[in-house]
């Protein structure tokens, strides 16, 4: 069975424990070791590495593997031969580091494509989704969120070769241009509640690279032109870098920048309710020591890392190397 049963809940015997001793005391201490007794005496019962879903969207989650990604880290190839252990980006930065403060066990990432996340956890094939997922009253029918641990805007990227000059941001919500998205994100559902963008004609994809392959394939004639896509910050900026040498475009932000989404970790309706103040107490105390906006600054409000040579950087293996390097590296970019 295992911890976040809602029959059986181990983990509320000792979740004074762990909340006061492991968030204030050993997240304040340089001396970290890394072990199993940093977490006191756990039951057997949630001994076990946490399962941890998550999807392939730069920057939150991507594969550092150059042999299986290329430039494309979100390819379908990529779903199925990825290594886990190789994953990198905000998400799999929050994702290991609350593993090994929960109950030092480095944790086990599940890979899916993003509309399979929340099925995959309804079937309890994993524990909890951290994935950058923005909380919305949709998605909470289906999960329990977590409190909000970031917030994040949209952006619209557009292909001036195509639209021409703008003069006025008015002009892009024009009936006569086509928009692309991406499959169950909240810029689709932005995109299709109308009211902003006149448009009907929107083009879904469900993976990042399909997105720069429509506007690619567009230019050599191979498909149907695309105007804009509409995404969540910095997405529309990852794009823009890997076409920018094809295409004329450029990135909008200001007029989106008031719609605003926070992202929360997911869990299982009808979980165990001590978990889920587990992520919350995290949470907070990660945000009060600015950890948690450490590795915002690195990997969403800047694209540098897209530019540096992540294949010599060693990938931790364990909860000590996951403490050590992620004090220590992102705060010295």
């Amino acid at each position: 069975m295992r911890m976040w049963s809602a029959v059986k809940s181990p983990f509320r015997h000792i979740l004074t424990v762990i909340s006061l001793s492991l968030l204030l005391a050993s997240m304040a201490s340089p001396s970290y070791s890394g072990s199993d007794t940093d977490c006191g005496q756990l039951d057997e019962d949630y001994k076990q590495p946490l399962r941890v879903g998550i999807s392939l969207f730069p920057p939150w989650a991507r594969c550092r593997d150059d042999s299986i990604q290329g430039t494309n880290t979100e390819s379908s190839n990529a779903v199925d031969k990825c290594d886990p252990e190789l994953l990198e980006g905000l998400e799999v930065t929050l994702a290991r580091r609350l593993a090994c403060d929960f109950n030092c066990k480095m944790p086990k990432f599940v890979i899916k494509p993003w509309d399979q996340l929340i099925p995959t956890l309804q079937e309890k094939k994993v524990d909890i989704i951290v994935s950058g997922m923005s909380i919305t009253a949709e998605r909470a029918r289906k999960v329990n969120f977590s409190i909000p641990y970031a917030e994040s805007t949209l952006g619209l990227l557009v292909n001036l070769d195509s639209i021409g000059g703008i003069e006025h941001f008015d002009e892009l919500k024009s009936r006569n241009h086509k928009l692309a998205v991406l499959k169950e994100t909240v810029s689709e559902g932005f995109a299709r509640k109308g009211g902003f963008f006149e448009t009907k004609d929107i083009k879904v994809e469900s993976k990042v690279e399909g997105i720069a392959k429509l506007f690619l394939d567009a230019k050599k004639g191979d498909a149907e032109k695309i105007d804009m896509y509409l995404g969540t910050l910095p997405l529309p900026h990852i794009i823009a870098e890997k076409i920018r040498g094809s295409l004329n475009v450029q990135v909008i932000e200001k007029p989106l920048a008031r719609y605003r989404y926070s992202s929360g970790f997911a869990v299982a309706k009808k979980g165990d309710p001590d978990f889920l103040n587990f992520l919350n107490s995290w949470i907070a105390a990660r945000k009060s020591d600015g950890w948690i906006e450490q590795q915002r600054e690195y990997w969403v409000d800047s694209i540098a890392w897209m530019f540096e040579d992540h294949q010599q950087e060693a990938v931790p293996t364990d909860c000590k190397e996951v403490v050590h390097q992620y004090q220590h590296h992102y705060q010295a970019q």
